[in-house]
């Protein structure tokens, strides 16, 4: 809505918390939301040059739009389940 609303003509913003959240936590968190206790199968990355760490760089969407995360990443897994229901 902010990037909409903006008078920015054109961009490409990164919107997240800001925080590197990891596909183990992820898990943890949609088990706990769930109810489930799923467990993840761990296989051979075979992606030459697969980067395997990133973390969204907000600053731009910060300075042109305002932007800044509200909701946790958990809060808004559990916000999309209940929605979903």
């Amino acid at each position: 809505m902010l990037a909409l609303e903006s008078k920015v003509p054109f961009g490409i913003f990164n919107v997240g918390t800001g925080r590197e959240t990891s596909v183990n936590e992820m898990i943890s968190i949609l088990n706990k939301k769930l109810g489930k206790n799923i467990t993840p199968k761990y296989v051979e990355n075979k992606i030459r040059n697969y980067v395997g760490r990133t973390c969204a760089d907000t600053s731009k969407a910060e300075k042109l739009l305002g932007f800044r995360a509200k909701v946790s990443i958990e809060d808004g897994i559990g916000k999309l389940i209940e929605y979903g229901k």
